[in-house]
């Protein structure tokens, strides 16, 4: 009996192998009750997976994130990768500190339910009329931008730039320039006009005693 719902259930990758390439596996959890998951592979230095185990709360979801190597892919070679979701109820007597694998280890076969997930790695790279990438929008963005021809820059483009980057810090002193000069003549303003408070006060005091 499968505890867990799992999509997708088939992980494509797609050509060409120089670069990261990551998928997310959404498991749903359609019981009641807690379950725990563990995922395992036949191919684990080819895969980097996170979480690798964890709980799953009553009809709540969890995301795996999946990402595939970089490495020599020969379109000859026949790959066999795989991944395996178990699940399990999470034990009642169990504290909720118990990390997950050590209750895996400790169940028996019975109370375990496997569901195997295959991996397919293809020889071309991806293509937006591929059904896959249609349902899949982040897919759909990574073929639009492979296939996309970029336009070229105009042959001014590179001198524009520059011209725009040297301009940038003089833009910036000029700026702060007229900022000290505003402030010089804001302080003169303020210095002449308490100088003249004192000297009315002083011609007050001594010329025109009370």
């Amino acid at each position: 009996m499968e505890l867990l719902s799992v999509s997708p259930q088939l992980l494509n990758f797609y050509a060409p192998y120089d670069r990261i390439q990551r998928r997310i596996l959404t498991l749903l959890n359609p019981t009641d009750s807690v379950v725990l998951f563990k995922v395992k592979s036949n191919a684990w230095r080819h895969y980097c997976v996170s979480p690798i185990a964890a709980r799953i709360q009553p009809y709540d979801t969890h995301e795996v994130s999946i990402s595939l190597r970089y490495f020599d892919f020969e379109e000859k070679k026949k790959y066999t990768h795989r991944f395996c979701i178990q699940s399990m109820y999470d034990p009642v007597d169990q504290c909720k500190t118990v990390k997950v694998l050590s209750i895996f280890r400790k169940a028996s076969p019975g109370e375990i339910s496997t569901l195997s997930l295959p991996v397919h790695l293809e020889a071309k790279p991806i293509s937006l009329s591929n059904p896959y990438v249609i349902s899949t929008p982040c897919l759909k963005k990574i073929a639009i931008e492979q296939d996309e021809k970029l336009r070229p820059l105009c042959s001014k483009c590179p001198d524009r730039l520059k011209i725009s980057k040297t301009e940038a810090p003089y833009e910036k002193k000029g700026v702060l320039s007229k900022l000290i000069l505003v402030g010089s003549f804001i302080g003169v303003i303020l210095t002449a006009y308490f100088q003249r408070q004192m000297m009315q006060e002083f011609i007050m005091k001594n010329f025109f005693p009370d």
